[in-house]
């Protein structure tokens, strides 16, 4: 649960800052963190983006730390760790990508382009199916 919260706040923060000026006042997830600002008094957010650095990723990344330092205590075997913090990792990023399209472009599910890898020699399409097919690995890896 740790990491998954961790990719909610990280999501919430990166659609933050790649996203307009139009989208950082309207949408009701982050809001500026300036307190004296006019836009933080008339933004939506729930929370402002510094609120989210610390509630959302350093509380996400802390938990996950003592948490897998805990069951690694109390016995649970160096693969099981590996395959749920895997499984949770995967699972947090398919949230990662909804918090972030909400913020960015106001849609859960917008077509996004491919992804470049090693500057444009690896060129993987993306696809909505995709992010399902993470989450539904994810989950399969925590539950294993």
């Amino acid at each position: 649960m740790f990491t998954m919260w961790y990719w909610v706040g990280e999501g919430a923060t990166e659609g933050y800052t790649w996203s307009t000026s139009e989208r950082r006042h309207g949408n009701y997830i982050i809001r500026p963190g300036i307190h004296d600002s006019p836009l933080f008094k008339t933004a939506q957010g729930r929370w402002c983006y510094h609120t989210w650095r610390v509630m959302g990723e350093n509380v996400g990344m802390f938990g996950s730390v003592i948490m897998y330092v805990w069951l690694a205590h109390q016995g649970y075997a160096l693969q099981g760790l590996l395959f749920d913090y895997m499984g949770a990792t995967m699972a947090g990023i398919f949230f990662y990508e909804r918090v972030f399209n909400h913020i960015s472009y106001d849609d859960l599910w917008p077509q996004k382009s491919s992804w470049d890898v090693l500057n444009g020699w690896i060129i993987v399409p993306r696809a909505v199916w995709q992010d399902f097919v993470l989450l539904i690995v994810g989950i399969a890896f925590v539950v294993l």
